[in-house]
């Protein structure tokens, strides 16, 4: 773009072709300084005299930005880049730290964790399940118990203490109207003493009711005993448990009226 027309300067009174150089920019070393015309740009001095424009003032002539601004501009986009580079490099640095202490803790409070506390939670249940899983309970019936009921009267009136025994769980608990509580051995023996003496004892039980459960059962009556030529009565409860396919007597009340 052409320079718009510049109005001729009157010629120096000593009739040289270069205007004068004022006073105050006689002293001017050359370079880039405010336009002493107070547009707001900036002119260059070349010791002599003024440029007629500044590289400003020619790109803005022509659409584009100052160069002034423009290094103004990049410089403060640089610093601000700098700062931002930076300022990740510091939050980085400090959450790696953070990250660190973190994942110290974590593994200092899981080294602390005794081992065998846990061992001992997770082993236990599963013995329990195993030994549970290995017993199913079947449904004790009516009649079921009443057959083992039966079984009991039968081995008594035959003086049997083998049958007896057959029946009995091996945990047998037998208490009578005295207050003895007697185990499988020392039923047996009673037993044992009833049968020799009487040749001939005869069991009757009387409103036999039952009791059905799972795994278990039970079942009461009033009985009748006719030995020694006179007759004992009073009431007889069973509780029985599951053995297998077969029930065994585990329980036995026996009170005499």
């Amino acid at each position: 773009m052409s320079e718009p027309p510049q109005e001729a300067e009157p010629a120096p009174a000593d009739g040289s072709s270069e205007p004068p150089v004022p006073a105050e920019d006689a002293d001017r070393a050359p370079g880039w300084y405010p336009d002493p015309d107070g547009s707001g740009w900036r002119r260059y001095w070349d010791g002599q005299g003024w440029s007629s424009a500044s590289p400003e003032q020619l790109a803005e002539e022509s659409g584009g930005a100052p160069a002034g601004r423009g290094r103004t501009v990049a410089g403060a986009v640089v610093v601000a880049v700098v700062i931002i580079a930076v300022a990740t490099v510091i939050l980085a640095t400090s959450s790696s730290g953070s990250h660190s202490h973190q994942a110290a803790a974590v593994s200092t409070t899981t080294a602390a964790r005794p081992p065998t506390s846990t061992r001992a939670t997770t082993t236990a249940p599963s013995t329990t399940t195993s030994a549970t899983a290995s017993v199913t309970a079947i449904a004790v019936t009516g009649p079921a118990i009443t057959k083992a009921v039966d079984a009991y009267v039968a081995a008594y009136n035959a003086r049997s203490i083998r049958q007896l025994g057959a029946l009995f769980s091996p945990q047998l608990v037998r208490r009578t109207g005295a207050g003895e509580v007697q185990n499988l051995a020392r039923a047996l023996v009673v037993y044992s003493g009833q049968f020799a003496a009487e040749t001939t004892p005869q069991l009757a039980l009387a409103g036999v009711y039952v009791v059905p459960g799972a795994g278990q059962g039970g079942a009461g009556a009033r009985f009748g005993v006719y030995a020694h030529g006179h007759r004992t009565r009073g009431t007889i409860s069973f509780h029985f448990t599951q053995a297998g396919s077969r029930l065994l007597i585990d329980r036995l009340d026996i009170r005499d009226h």
